[in-house]
């Protein structure tokens, strides 16, 4: 990717700080939805190797977390990813390129990851990448003081990097 175009992508949502997609179309970024979970949506910024997250708005899901709503969720992302990037932790190997986040709106923007490495794994025995994804889930269930049983961190959790590295993309419910 251009690091120029790259740049200015950057600067210019830091400057429109979109809360939702109509925001990306008024400054003219093009955007495909790739999907969404209970707390929020995720796009892809066409042309660029970066996706956007928006949570929902208060009272557009049933869902409830720890403080009660949607925005609320995506704080408790922004805090454990910082957690991790503050630590010592191995884990740290892990984490997203995380290019802006608003705390205020909680809007994440972050490189984009192969999260359809599960397509390959479902054809195909693969212990290894399993042995891996599982172990990451131990290893953030125990860094969060979470039962692992009642945690949110499944295969659809992480991505792939170019390497072949596993990528946390989506923490969960981490504090």
């Amino acid at each position: 990717m251009n690091a120029t175009r790259h740049v200015k992508l950057l600067t210019l949502l830091r400057q429109c700080m979109p809360i939702d997609p109509l925001d990306l179309r008024q400054v003219g970024i093009h955007y495909e939805f790739l999907g969404s979970g209970v707390y929020r949506e995720v796009y892809w910024l066409k042309g660029y190797n970066v996706i956007i997250k928006f949570p929902f708005p208060d009272g557009n899901t049933p869902y409830r977390d720890s403080e009660g709503n949607s925005l609320g969720h995506a704080r408790q992302e922004m805090d454990g990813f910082e957690k991790i990037r503050a630590s010592k932790s191995p884990l740290r190997n892990h984490l997203p390129k995380i290019y802006y986040q608003d705390y205020q709106t909680g809007v994440i923007v972050m490189k984009k990851y192969n999260t359809n490495w599960m397509a390959a794994y479902k054809t195909r025995s693969d212990k290894s990448r399993n042995r891996k994804v599982v172990d990451l889930r131990r290893r953030l269930c125990r860094f969060f003081k979470l039962n692992d049983e009642n945690s949110d961190y499944g295969a659809d959790n992480f991505g792939l990097d170019k390497h072949g590295k596993f990528v946390i993309v989506d923490l969960g419910i981490s504090t």
